[in-house]
């Protein structure tokens, strides 16, 4: 998480400064063992980069499985990247 921009912070994180991209790597491990909060965070990173294609369906699909494991912020997500 001290990659996510939505938790660094430069009071707390050794880092100049977040990087989403390797944030989203280090959440796709969990994500793909079924790490719910993962899978949100890695949905979430990937639409806050503003892909499109590709990689915005990938990031749809992050928010769709932890939505469907009952998480309330990946279907707040959803709802608001449409």
């Amino acid at each position: 998480q001290m990659y996510d921009p939505k938790y660094f912070s430069t009071d707390t994180s050794p880092l100049p400064a977040a990087d989403p991209e390797t944030a989203a790597y280090w959440y796709e491990g969990p994500a793909k063992a079924g790490n719910v909060a993962a899978q949100r965070n890695l949905g979430r990173v990937m639409l806050e980069q503003n892909p499109s294609g590709f990689q915005r369906d990938r990031a749809i699909q992050w928010l769709e499985k932890a939505a469907s494991a009952g998480d309330a912020e990946a279907v707040d997500l959803l709802g608001q990247s449409k």
